[in-house]
């Protein structure tokens, strides 16, 4: 982001900071997917460690509890807690969308597994295809992330693979079900 980007959005966060949610739609996934030193997708916020510490700073110094970061562009699913950056508690959540469709390959990891690798990630699939349900309540935010049994047959099944649920006031996910 730009330095004028940068100042619209803590003017944003700020003005909203006092509403249950706020909103932050945007295409590349923000959790830290690093392993180390290795950065393996540059152009995901990974890519601009420094820009996405101000940003999660500008959420924790607008007291937005109720942020939860719309992510999309990587067809696979996600659900995690994003941490300070200056500090382990969450302050905002991150709900990555999947595609219905198009297909990207099954990562060489092992989708329970995926915690050890990164902590803040609380669901994870790479091999499914479909898409998530939001319910918004001024208590409670409930994601459910359903997938489909083909792409290509038109009369495919669909199942609930996960639900999210992000509880108002308390930032971060509250929890997954699957």
């Amino acid at each position: 982001l730009g330095k004028e980007q940068e100042a619209w959005f803590d003017e944003q966060l700020k003005a909203g900071a006092e509403r249950t949610w706020q909103i932050i739609g945007q295409q590349t996934v923000m959790a830290s997917l690093q392993v180390g030193e290795l950065v393996p997708n540059f152009d995901q916020w990974d890519g601009y460690p420094e820009a996405r510490r101000r940003l999660l700073r500008q959420v924790r110094d607008a007291k937005a509890t109720g942020a939860v970061v719309l992510t999309g562009d990587i067809h696979l699913a996600g659900a995690s807690s994003l941490p300070d950056p200056d500090g382990t508690s969450p302050i905002a959540a991150e709900l990555v969308g999947t595609s219905i469709t198009s297909g990207a390959p099954k990562l060489p990891v092992d989708d329970a597994n995926i915690k050890s690798l990164f902590p803040a990630i609380e669901y994870f699939n790479s091999g499914d295809h479909g898409y998530c349900i939001s319910e918004i309540t001024a208590d409670e935010w409930t994601a459910r992330y359903q997938v489909v049994s083909s792409v290509t047959t038109p009369t495919a099944t669909v199942r609930t693979d996960a639900t999210a649920s992000i509880k108002a006031g308390q930032p971060g996910l509250a929890g997954i079900t699957r």
